[in-house]
């Protein structure tokens, strides 16, 4: 059953890795630099962005749904392409906008079917989802991986060219994860459910979130997961920056910290929810209390590794909590909104971290990140205190 269920998901891992050979993630806060990009303008382009998730997300999950999940991941790596291709290009703030637009569409539409995907096929190989924190861990060892890859890469990349070539470099990989990813058969479990008018299909996406109190706490967990990292993965540079890390190293320091990404997902197919929960709050809390305010490059990569690291399980334990509440005709479109919430959450607290960085420092804004901490650490604890009763 493993073996069946493994080759079934190969084009899909195969797809997700090279999704994630994208190069200039690793470069892209000195390239913004490089072509006029300040603080407040680089925290306005990823408000835009964050404004295009928010408008896609809801409409993509119930596409998603009522359509095809694997329909909407082509459409995904299509906008991702896209935004390779502008990217490289821009010379001003407006046109560098149109490629993170793009890049916000490709995340909106990728967010949520990948996980609904794994739980439904599961259900569809075996009759149940048992295992699904070991197959999407296994999904996030691959994602990890490509991500650590193509930044180690990106050095190489922007030193026999230029830091423009890397954006045009991540397109022939894209090309390929189309082809890979047309050759998916996704499960059907979520188009046999479907049925009725689109209206009456909302609601009831709406209505699956709001049933018990326990998937409150669990929607919060998530939200602030997914607010937390984004802070991580979007103003991380900024830390490297103020540190005047030299730009040679920026390649390894990115794939260090996208490691987290492959260690999160070997350690959830092994621990219990309960013990994954444990260490990644302890992991949470250490990191973002000591990494994110001490002034020093290593420190800072060590304990930023180790923080989203912990947000990953954190993540992979609370996804699955969800999708057990969650019928599948509405899992990936659910998913969704808890994804836009985190989209809503994280504009103004963007903007506050922003605004704090740009007057008094990137050391006082990660007192935000504390904060976050310790909101996540409140909802993950009154969630599980709800679902034992």
């Amino acid at each position: 059953m493993h073996h069946s269920i493994t080759r079934r998901l190969l084009p899909l891992y195969l797809a997700t890795f090279l999704n994630c050979l994208i190069f200039w993630y690793a470069i892209e806060k000195i390239f913004l630099k490089s072509i006029g990009f300040n603080t407040q303008t680089i925290t306005l382009v990823t408000i835009i962005y964050t404004v295009v998730m928010l408008a896609v997300n809801i409409p993509a999950g119930i596409l998603a749904d009522r359509w095809s999940r694997k329909g909407m991941l082509l459409v995904a790596t299509g906008a991702l392409l896209l935004s390779c291709l502008i990217g490289g290009f821009s010379q001003s703030f407006w046109i560098y906008a149109i490629s993170a637009s793009l890049w916000g569409l490709h995340f909106a539409c990728y967010a949520g079917s990948d996980q609904s995907i794994i739980y439904d096929l599961l259900i569809e190989e075996q009759g149940n989802a048992h295992n699904y924190a070991r197959y999407y861990g296994y999904l996030q060892i691959i994602a990890g991986s490509g991500l650590v890859i193509s930044s180690l890469l990106s050095t190489l990349v922007t030193e026999n060219g230029s830091l423009r070539a890397t954006y045009f470099a991540s397109i022939p990989f894209l090309l390929l994860a189309l082809v890979v990813l047309a050759k998916f058969r996704e499960p059907k479990l979520h188009r046999k459910e479907v049925n009725g008018l689109v209206g009456a299909h909302i609601r009831a996406t709406f209505t699956a979130l709001i049933h018990t109190r326990a998937v409150y706490y669990v929607m919060a967990g998530i939200i602030l997961v997914s607010v937390g990292s984004r802070l991580l993965y979007d103003f991380d540079q900024l830390w490297l920056i103020a540190l005047a890390v030299p730009l040679r190293l920026y390649g390894l320091i990115n794939a260090t910290l996208l490691s987290s990404t492959s260690i999160a997902g070997i350690v959830a197919g092994r621990l219990v929810p309960k013990n994954i929960i444990t260490a990644g709050l302890v992991g949470l809390v250490l990191a973002a209390a000591a990494g994110m305010l001490v002034h020093s490059s290593l420190v800072f990569v060590l304990c930023a590794t180790v923080f989203l690291g912990a947000l990953l399980l954190l993540d992979i334990s609370l996804s699955k909590l969800l999708h057990d509440a969650l019928p599948a005709k509405v899992r990936a479109g659910s998913t969704s909104i808890v994804s836009t919430l985190g989209y809503l959450a994280f504009i103004p607290v963007a903007l506050i971290f922003g605004l704090i960085g740009n007057t008094a420092g990137i050391f006082t804004a990660a007192w935000v990140v504390l904060a976050i901490a310790g909101g996540l650490g409140f909802s993950v604890w009154r969630a599980f205190a709800n679902l034992a009763k």
